[in-house]
């Protein structure tokens, strides 16, 4: 149904230009501020702590500010702690209150009121969930814990969401609910393309 909402232990050369890639893959320090370290507690990390301003990450394209970062350098992963925001580019912005990040996976497990921000062509969405994975890899982000969404006209509810930013697509699942100032709409799968703004609607659905 088509509806449109408005909305081996050999030795190993390692060439030059591998060198540079290994190296791209690591999480960079951009402000460290106040360092220490806890071999008790977090053995193997150094932690950051912001002074007059936040520490701050960057990521191949996308930059990390936190209050506080346990960083394992050596695993090239990271736990930032207290206002944490990431961005991506001028497009793509989550805050929350704790982040876990891995530089080899480029995977981000965001916890604690987390809100992601995306522009679209057709204005601003906003994404609010308790638990939101971000995969910057294949440029997906996706919760399965209830989310609500949010853009000029519609407010959606969901349990599970998805959204692939190359397709500029949602996909939400299980218990979808939109209120409009002119119709609600109840689903059990609801596909979106913010580009045409058309949703396609899968199982059972009720449009009032």
């Amino acid at each position: 149904f088509l509806f449109s909402l408005g909305i081996g232990f050999s030795q190993i050369t390692i060439t030059e230009e591998e060198n540079d890639t290994v190296t791209s893959k690591q999480i960079n320090i951009v402000y460290g501020a106040n360092f220490t370290k806890d071999e008790t507690q977090f053995p193997g990390a150094s932690i950051f702590s912001k002074d007059n301003r936040q520490v701050q990450f960057e990521h191949q394209g996308a930059d990390l500010w936190c209050d506080i970062a346990i960083y394992y350098q050596k695993e090239n992963r990271l736990r930032a702690l207290g206002n944490v925001r990431l961005q991506q580019g001028d497009s793509i912005e989550m805050t929350s209150g704790k982040i876990n990040y891995n530089g080899d996976t480029k995977l981000a497990k965001a916890f604690e009121s987390v809100l992601l921000e995306t522009e679209q062509q057709n204005g601003q969405m906003t994404l609010r969930t308790d638990t939101l994975y971000f995969d910057r890899e294949k440029q997906e982000s996706y919760y399965d814990s209830f989310g609500t969404i949010i853009d000029s006209a519609n407010t959606l509810t969901s349990e599970i969401g998805r959204y692939f930013m190359e397709l500029d697509k949602y996909q939400f699942l299980d218990s979808v609910h939109i209120d409009n100032p002119e119709y609600t709409l109840d689903s059990e799968q609801l596909d979106y393309y913010t580009t045409s703004k058309n949703a396609y609607m899968y199982g059972p659905s009720t449009i009032t």
